[in-house]
C-alpha cells in the first residue's frame, strides 16, 4: 500500500483512466495528442492526475535523448549508438511510479523508449540516416518490425490528420 490508501495497481488504473478521458475529448485527430501537441496533452494529464491525488510527474526527451527516467535502449542498439547516429527526439509524457503515459499509451509502458512517438521517430530517422541498419534491425527484432509497421501506418494517416488540424 502507498500513502493515500491506494495500491500501485489502482494508481495505474486511475492514471490510465485520466489519460484515456483526455484522449477521448481531444479535438481534431487523436494523433496530435502524442505527436505534435504532446506537451499540451501531458500538461493537462499531469494536472488532472494531481487533482485526483496521483503523484504524477512530467518527463521529456530533449534533442539528445536525455530525460529524468531510466531508459533501456531498443534491442540491437545502445543509447550512445543512437546518439552517434544523430537520432533525436522531443516528446513530453507523464510518469507515475516509474510507468510512462502519453496519448498513444494510455495503459503506460515501463520504458520511455517504448512510447510510440519514440519508436516512430527512431524508425523514421534510421530510414533516412542508416537504412541498412534499419533493415538489419527489423530482420532481427520484433521491436523494430512492429515500430516500422506503426510508422508506416502513421505516415498513411498524414493527409487526414493534417486536414482535421486545418479545420480546427
Amino acid at each position: 500500500m502507498i500513502p493515500g490508501g491506494r495500491n500501485m495497481s489502482s494508481n495505474h488504473d486511475a492514471m490510465r483512466n485520466v489519460v484515456q478521458q483526455r484522449v477521448d475529448h481531444w479535438r481534431g485527430h487523436k494523433s496530435f495528442a502524442w505527436a505534435g501537441e504532446c506537451g499540451i496533452f501531458a500538461d493537462y494529464v499531469f494536472h488532472d492526475a494531481r487533482a485526483k491525488g496521483l503523484s504524477a510527474q512530467l518527463d521529456s526527451f530533449d534533442d539528445d535523448l536525455d530525460c529524468w527516467s531510466r531508459v533501456t535502449p531498443p534491442p540491437g542498439v545502445t543509447v550512445p549508438q543512437l546518439r552517434e547516429l544523430g537520432l533525436s527526439l522531443n516528446h513530453v509524457w507523464v510518469v507515475l511510479d516509474s510507468r510512462h503515459y502519453d496519448a498513444a499509451s494510455p495503459a503506460g509502458v515501463d520504458n520511455p523508449l517504448d512510447l510510440l512517438c519514440a519508436r516512430l521517430s527512431f524508425v523514421e530517422e534510421l530510414r533516412r540516416k542508416s537504412p541498412d541498419l534499419l533493415r538489419c534491425l527489423t530482420r532481427q527484432f520484433d521491436w523494430w518490425r512492429t515500430a516500422e509497421a506503426s510508422e508506416l501506418e502513421f505516415q498513411a494517416i498524414f493527409k487526414t490528420r493534417d486536414a482535421q488540424y486545418e479545420e480546427n
